[in-house]
């Protein structure tokens, strides 16, 4: 009975010392793969996927493959409060030198007006246990901006004057902020804001930078006033599409924080959902929407788009050339009409839709148009008109 007891109670000991061994041999594993963990996008500080890199500074020991969006934000916040002056972030590197986390930016400096003023280099160093920030204006020491090079510091001292909120921000502002930056790209940089255009939309849609040039110098104060009004998402947040005051759409495919491809409009180069939905639509329904479309190319002063679905003999009685047309149009219509009343007649295949304009918050801006339009195959239409 003595000999079983023994038995009994050695195991019992070794089974504790085995569990033990398991436990220590468990934790050592987790912590040589903590290093590769990525941490949630949600998370307040938002340092994101430490990997080394081969180009880091010296020194270094990590170089940020991601930085989200939160601190994207963060930067921009930092950088506006310490200058007093509006920038647009072009490129963003971040790098790990220490304890504090060093970010090397390119931006272009704006006025009001949205105008550019110049080009900028800084560095932004955020301590984020301190919830301090330091920022260099590195302008004048590099030409290129692979070229900066950042410094280690262990801490950044709090001066009254340097604190900055660590927040997430709601998907609204994220999608707000990425039509704010190809808005105040068009405006103060065209050339830039070009290389943001959907490759194949931009083909289509203006053909050559000339050409877009052209259509932010027509539209800018225009442009200046639109805002959005509302957005829609899918699942993986990858394609948004927003909506301005005026019911323009715009659609942004994005890849990375703040890395997108852009459509501008919808109502020239329709998008794969619209055109979908345009063919499950009846007929009269088919004739408004295209209304509406070709009124927005009138507001948009894309003379020579309108002009091609003016029809033949229309043409060549009233405006022989899209010159001619196109004075005529900058005569009659010299604001962005965004309330459109339709109300429509149909004689054989010829729809007759007698259209009211307006422009919503100013009064004696009325226009009228009658316009008659017959429907062509998928989502083309020939049309011509007169004023009522």
């Amino acid at each position: 009975m003595k000999k079983l007891k023994v038995l009994i109670i050695t195991l019992i000991i070794s089974g504790i010392i085995i569990g033990l061994a398991l436990y220590f041999i468990n934790m050592q594993k987790n912590n040589e793969t903590s290093d590769n963990t990525t941490e949630s996008d949600d998370s307040d500080y938002e340092i994101i996927y430490r990997e080394p890199d081969t180009n880091q500074v010296p020194g270094g020991e990590n170089y940020f493959k991601k930085i989200s969006n939160n601190t994207y934000f963060a930067i921009c916040n930092c950088i506006a409060a310490n200058t007093g002056n509006s920038c647009i972030i072009i490129d963003v590197k971040s790098i790990v030198v220490d304890k504090v986390n060093s970010y090397t930016v390119n931006a272009i400096k704006i006025n009001d007006n949205y105008e550019y003023l110049e080009n900028k280099f800084y560095i932004v160093y955020l301590d984020y246990g301190n919830s301090t920030y330091l920022i260099e204006d590195v302008t004048d020491r590099y030409n290129n901006f692979d070229d900066i090079q950042v410094k280690e510091i262990d801490n950044i001292e709090d001066n009254g004057k340097n604190k900055y909120g660590q927040k997430n921000y709601q998907e609204e502002y994220k999608y707000y902020y990425i039509f704010q930056h190809m808005k105040r790209l068009m405006l103060s940089r065209p050339d830039i804001a070009y290389e943001y255009l959907d490759k194949n939309y931009k083909n289509e849609r203006f053909g050559s930078y000339d050409k877009f040039l052209e259509y932010v110098q027509n539209n800018r104060e225009h442009l200046i006033t639109i805002s959005v009004m509302k957005y829609i998402a899918n699942d993986d947040k990858t394609q948004i599409i927003l909506q301005d005051q005026y019911s323009n759409r715009y659609e942004f495919n994005v890849t990375d924080t703040m890395k997108y491809t852009s459509k501008i409009d919808n109502y020239i180069v329709m998008n794969k959902s619209d055109i979908e939905q345009y063919k499950k639509y009846a007929a009269e329904k088919k004739v408004k929407y295209n209304v509406n479309r070709w009124i927005k190319m009138i507001n948009s002063k894309d003379y020579e788009i309108a002009y091609k679905y003016l029809d033949e003999t229309f043409k060549k009685n009233n405006y022989p050339t899209v010159e001619e047309f196109a004075k005529f149009m900058d005569a009659k219509f010299t604001n962005w009409y965004n309330n459109v009343e339709i109300n429509l007649e149909q004689e054989g295949n010829t729809y007759i839709a007698k259209v009211e304009m307006s422009v919503e918050g100013q009064e004696f801006t009325d226009k009228y148009l009658t316009i008659f339009m017959q429907l062509g195959a998928d989502t083309d239409f020939t049309m011509s008109f007169n004023e009522k």
